[in-house]
């Protein structure tokens, strides 16, 4: 991660540098195009042609001077950014130490004596963790400082300053960075070599980012001018001589007389100018990057050695007071760190701020005026600013995350079967991960994605000014162009946040009707795809208490997750987590692939706020699905809880035997199984509900869980439209002891059709959505009682509301499932579900979701 974020930002650097210095050459300018005469023109189109032609410089000098200002562009982008990508490196590792140590604690146990001294000594690792991060932050903190204030405002200057700050006050780079060689050399397990080798791909990408975007926005904005040229003076312009390249200094030079064979090399000597500038900005923010994904490694795999504490031998307190000493170094890095970058971010953050205004506002201008080559200057300029913003911000939620991770990790190790004494120890290092290590800009603003968008619409409310005492100036025809082009604009990049953000009025007032105007099926795949690219935001609000409840040994931070029917093949899981689902049901997945039935098999019933669908099955198999919920498992960084529901396919002879080899093929990466008897899109798959069906197909699924010691949840789905009769022999049998499930989900699709309005209701398939509320919640009731409440119910079908979820847990289910609803209303359904089931709760004196679990149903009648 570390290399990645350096080499990133180096190469974006050299790439803008590039750019700047060579577009004009490509292009030409149009302003000498129609009636100019000229006796004389230069040759090259370099930046400083102006200054040249002041000085009298010879012509034949100016390509000298374009590759002086292009190596100046690179030295001085490289001078930047290499400090940047050094600091990266040190975060990312001490973000590894970081994580190798949750990985500890979540192993702590109390299988022996030394527990204690476990637990000590993780302490100790994690108290020099914290120290290191501190050091860290101490050093980075006044370079943070001066960059926040004088990027894009001064960025040669900002680079010299970054580069004055780490030589000032480098106890911080230089006490990560010497603590990151050692523990490189101190890796002792493939897991942890694993975690390094990742933070220090996410430095590299993030220092290459940056360059690269830098170099590339340097040589557009010294290249434009020649794509496209000027066209201010392209009408009846007579000069007796003129620079035939687009030079950006070329009115300067033509004050000073320099001789125009001297302009290209102006140019180049301009274009390196902007690379070494771009470098020297860019290459400190790669160092520091790359310093802090390190530190970001070092404290995954302490969070992979905090997950790992057992209470094994007599050594867990040793082996606690090294990882707390371990975490305590690595907070340390960390404040030294942002001691040392703090000033400098507060200079970033404000001029950031500034630059995007004035740079938006030059935008509005050309818009405007039609100006293509500035609009492509300003647009470069606008997106290196944004970009270096980012990273900043990003690296500072990505610090804050791995810290905070800390208190999980040490919660899911086995503390529970450790003495008494070891476990109150490790309440406080929970208690002190709750306090995380924040990226702070002169120790006023903490540095994370919130204050990246708070900076975007800061920005966006002075360009709202700046426009408005610009508008009086513009004649009334300039006046609606310019309302036009800078209404939609700003329309559009304030729909994207919102989007971004899951803004719930917007998605129901614009997005979500938008989308009902598409495809059906092909909204599906796209919002598969967007989650799966993780393009949507993490909510703001941390789940209440209240909702998180413990099933079949499986702890869920809210009782709402995704039905399975959307995520069919496992791709979009760390998305659907990360928007606020407690738990994702994938598939139905089959054994071997399939495409299902064929198009149109998705159907929206919008005056029902119903949905019909046949999809039959489609899925990529067993194997294919298999890969990808293997890698997520191997991603230290997800703990979301993943089902997997099993279907047959539809030419299968033998369905017992696909289901048996979904569990075992699955029973590695899944956290439940869910058998699909109720679909009514395969043909003869709702008869394995019938009551001896049903109890030979459990009994030698059980039978195969036990011989190869699985231990996951098993859940049936059930159809709705079962009859009194059906519904008590499958109870009978799911209270046997060999024919027993774990669970059940109630309920799946229906294929009644009753009081439905839409012109699509007489479609084949299933149906889901509003109509089904009260069915779900009826058949819940009615099965919870029969089972007398012995068995979990998942609750599934036309939940729109807190109200129609918590409706469910109180006839018997204790987590429900979404599908029909996140359809229509998008991602904010889910936290609209959960504020008003919390209210609820309120509401009704309960202090968690389990007392209202059954709250409605006696089950003594």
């Amino acid at each position: 991660m570390g290399r990645v974020a350096c080499a990133s930002l180096i190469f974006c650097s050299y790439v803008g540098s590039t750019l700047f210095m060579t577009v004009p050459m490509l292009a030409g300018d149009e302003e000498e195009v129609i009636n100019v005469t000229e006796e004389s023109a230069i040759k090259y189109p370099i930046p400083s042609k102006n200054i040249l032609a002041i000085i009298n410089m010879p012509e034949n000098m100016y390509f000298v001077v374009f590759i002086i200002e292009y190596i100046m562009l690179l030295l001085t982008s490289t001078g930047n950014l290499g400090s940047d990508s050094l600091f990266f490196g040190i975060a990312f590792h001490l973000c590894g130490q970081v994580e190798i140590l949750r990985l500890k604690y979540n192993k702590l146990s109390n299988e022996n004596e030394r527990t204690m001294k476990r637990v000590s000594l993780l302490t100790r690792r994690h108290v020099y963790l914290l120290k290191l991060s501190d050091m860290l932050n101490e050093t980075i903190s006044s370079i943070l400082v001066i960059q926040l204030f004088s990027s894009c405002v001064l960025i040669c200057t900002t680079a010299v300053a970054k580069v004055m700050c780490f030589r000032i006050r480098p106890i911080g780079l230089v006490s990560n960075f010497s603590s990151a060689i050692k523990d490189y050399n101190e890796l002792n397990s493939e897991e942890n070599r694993v975690i390094m080798r990742r933070h220090a791909y996410m430095s590299r990408v993030a220092c290459a980012s940056l360059i690269s975007c830098s170099f590339f926005a340097s040589t557009l904005f010294m290249t434009v001018p020649m794509l496209t040229g000027n066209k201010e003076d392209i009408i009846n312009v007579t000069e007796k001589s003129i620079i035939k390249y687009p030079i950006p200094s070329k009115n300067a030079l033509a004050i000073i007389n320099m001789p125009e064979n001297l302009s290209f090399m102006v140019f180049i000597v301009e274009y390196m100018m902007l690379l070494f500038t771009s470098t020297g900005n860019l290459g400190s923010d790669s160092l520091f990057f790359g310093i802090v994904f390190h530190l970001c490694g070092q404290v995954e795999i302490l969070k992979l050695k905090y997950s790992k504490l057992s209470n094994t031998n007599e050594r867990t307190m040793e082996h606690i007071i090294l990882l707390t000493k371990r975490h305590i170094y690595l907070l340390n890095l960390s404040k030294m760190l942002n001691e040392t970058v703090s000033s400098i971010l507060v200079i970033q953050l404000f001029s950031s701020c500034v630059l995007i205004c004035t740079t938006g506002f030059q935008l509005i201008l050309t818009l405007t005026f039609g100006n293509v080559v500035l609009t492509i200057k300003i647009l470069a300029e606008i997106s290196i600013l944004l970009i270096q913003l980012f990273a900043y911000s990003y690296v500072g939620e990505y610090l804050k995350t791995q810290t905070e991770g800390i208190g999980n990790s040490v919660y899911f190790c086995t503390w529970y079967d450790m003495p008494k004494n070891v476990s109150k120890d490790i309440i406080f290092i929970i208690m002190k991960s709750q306090r995380p290590v924040l990226l702070t800009a002169g120790k006023f603003f903490v540095v994370n994605m919130e204050t990246y968008m708070s900076i975007l619409r800061t920005s966006m409310s002075y360009l709202s000014v700046l426009r408005v005492m610009m508008a009086y100036r513009l004649s009334n025809k300039e006046k609606f162009k310019s309302f036009l082009k800078v209404t939609s604009t700003a329309t559009v990049f304030y729909a994207g946040v919102c989007i971004y953000q899951g803004d719930e009025n917007i998605y129901n007032k614009f997005v979500m009707p938008f989308v009902q105007l598409i495809d059906p099926e092909f909204t599906h795949n796209f919002a598969v795809k967007i989650l799966k690219w993780g393009l949507l935001s993490k909510p703001n609000v941390n789940d209440p208490t209240s909702l998180a409840i413990d099933v079949w040994d499986l702890k869920f931070k809210n009782p709402v997750g995704m039905a399975a029917g959307f995520d069919k093949q496992g791709e979009a899981i760390e998305g659907l987590h990360k928007i606020g689902f407690s738990f994702v049901e994938i598939g139905s997945v089959t054994p071997k692939p399939q495409e299902g039935n064929s198009k149109p098999r998705l159907f929206r019933l919008l005056e029902d706020n119903a949905v019909i669908n046949r999809y039959g099955f489609n899925s990529e198999g067993y194997d294919a699905v298999w890969k990808y919920l293997q890698k997520l498992k191997k991603n230290q960084n997800f703990n979301g809880i993943v089902g997997v529901n099993l279907g047959k396919n539809k030419t299968s002879e033998d369905a017992v035997q696909d289901y048996i080899d979904g569990i075992k093929k699955f029973s590695d990466v899944a956290d439940y199984f869910v058998i699909n008897v109720s679909s009514p899109n395969t043909p003869g798959l709702r008869t394995l509900q019938r009551k001896q069906d049903l109890e030979d197909l459990l009994i030698k699924i059980n039978e195969i869980r036990r011989s190869i010691q699985s231990n996951q949840p098993l859940l049936l789905k059930l159809a709705p439209d079962l009859s009194d009769s059906e519904k008590q022999d499958i109870a009978n049998v799911i209270l046997e002891e060999k024919s027993k499930v774990d669970g059940l989900i109630l309920c799946n699709t229906t294929i009644t059709r009753n009081n439905l309005s839409s012109p699509l209701k007489n479609e084949t398939g299933g149906l889901s959505g509003a109509p089904l509320t009260d069915m779900s919640t009826a058949m819940i009731s009615d099965m919870y009682k029969r089972t007398r409440g012995t068995i979990p119910i998942i609750g599934v079908g036309g939940i729109f509301s807190g109200a129609d979820a918590y409706n469910k847990i109180k006839a018997g289910a204790s987590l429900v499932q979404i599908y029909t609803s996140f359809i229509f209303m998008g991602p904010p359904v889910i936290g609209k579900i959960k504020r008003e089931l919390n209210d609820m709760l309120k509401q009704d004196g309960l202090k968690s979701i389990k007392d209202a679990i059954g709250k409605d149903v006696n089950i003594s009648k």
